[in-house]
Parts: C-alpha cells; structure tokens; sequence
C-alpha cells in the first residue's frame, strides 16, 4: 500500500471512528429553568464490545510491530556475539588475558 493509500485509508478509519461515536452517544440534555446557570446532565456512553479493537490501537500495530522485530534483531545479535566470544576463550583463553592485561595497565590489585 503506497503511502497516499495509507494516509487515506487512516483518514477514512478517523471518520469511521467519529461517525460511529456520534451515533451512538444519546443527546445531552440542559435543564430548562430561570437559573443563571442551566445544568447539564451526563452523557453515559454505551460500554464498547470488548472484541472491538480501539482506533488507535489499530493505527499502533505497525508501529509496535516494527519495534518488536527491531528489538529480536538486537537480542538475537547480542545473543550470537556473547556465544562466539564464550567459544573463542575456551579454544584461546583470551578473556583472561585481555583481564589480566587491563589489570596490569589499570594497576588494579
């Protein structure tokens, strides 16, 4: 989907979103009287279906998608890294060497 597409297709998504909510809120009612101050009653809006995903939960799956494979990639990496390093010091033990040469050139005791 090109990103003319897309950007339509959020558009048409909001405007979906806003009908159906108008639709379904009941009017608000003012109480008429001689007070300065008309009172307004509450709008009680109608419990969604809890199948029913929120709009902007629906514009976010991309988005989280992509930070979660994101986030595979780098584990996955550090992963293989700290795998190779673990079986290249036990074929030449050069983790204790490089420790003890940071420690020689640190004067750490």
């Amino acid at each position: 989907m090109s990103k003319k597409n897309k950007q339509k297709f959020k558009k048409q998504l909001k405007a979906q979103a806003l009908s159906q909510m108008t639709q379904n809120l009941p009017e608000t009612k003012t109480a008429q009287s001689s007070d300065p101050k008309p009172t307004v009653q509450a709008a009680h809006t109608p419990a969604k279906a809890k199948n029913e995903p929120l709009i902007s939960e629906i514009q976010n799956l991309p988005q989280i998608k992509a930070d979660l494979v994101k986030t595979a990639i780098v584990v996955g990496s550090f992963a293989i890294i700290i795998a190779a390093v673990i079986i290249t010091d036990s074929r030449y033990h050069m983790l204790s060497n490089f420790g003890n040469l940071l420690f020689r050139v640190l004067h750490l005791q």
